[in-house]
């Protein structure tokens, strides 16, 4: 059936052979466990006008490579990334598992903010809504770039701390604040140009950026 607007708990969990999957748009809501452990899926297409993504909901999709999470999504669940062992890039409304959350990247990869189960395979991240609160990457050691389109106004404490394999990082020219150690131990950052518009930077913003 093609025109489910629930994908209920469990239904392709653990099916391996399963590789590609397209959904109808008129998908709203894929629950938990929905393709845990499909490890030959290589491609899933997120339908336009999904809200809700629960918890587990890809975990140990092995060969995906790439998630892009549209807008309307309204709910990411815990853990929904986790063990996404081949994921190189992921593409993101908001940073959390809602807008309002402040939970950071880590919990779509770990219940219990684990930053070791964040795919060393992943390098690098779009965000396209939401702030960049106090600790939002916080040891997202495998990113190489990060590519923040949303227009935020501030940079939070440790926002970036030790993103260590961070090379390049690009935000919109609206900031005016960043916080205390925000880039701390991001020993591999290459390129982040400051915006004009920056009238603070917190203590310890750059310590230990040895490039």
């Amino acid at each position: 059936n093609d025109n489910f607007v629930v994908i209920p708990e469990g239904l392709f969990s653990g099916c391996g052979g399963l590789k590609q999957v397209t959904l109808s748009d008129t998908c709203k809501e894929i629950s938990q466990n929905a393709f845990r452990a499909c490890s030959s899926l290589t491609r899933f297409n997120l339908p336009a006008n999904l809200e809700i993504i629960g918890d587990y909901a890809f975990a140990a999709c092995d060969s995906v490579k790439e998630f892009v999470v549209s807008s309307s999504v309204r709910k990411i669940g815990t853990g929904a990334f986790s063990d996404c062992n081949s994921l190189t890039s992921i593409e993101l409304p908001y940073l959390g598992n809602s807008l309002d959350d402040r939970n950071g990247f880590v919990c779509i990869f770990s219940a219990n903010g684990d930053t070791s189960k964040i795919p060393l395979s992943l390098k690098k991240v779009v965000l396209n809504g939401g702030s960049v609160y106090d600790e939002a990457f916080k040891g997202a050691s495998s990113v190489e770039m990060i590519v923040i389109n949303a227009q935020i106004s501030s940079i939070g404490a440790r926002a970036f701390s030790n993103c260590t394999s961070l090379l390049n990082l690009t935000t919109s020219s609206d900031i005016t604040f960043i916080g205390d150690g925000a880039f701390e131990y991001c020993k591999s950052l290459q390129y982040y140009a400051v915006p004009d518009s920056v009238q603070k930077i917190g203590r310890g913003a750059f310590v230990g950026c040895l490039s």
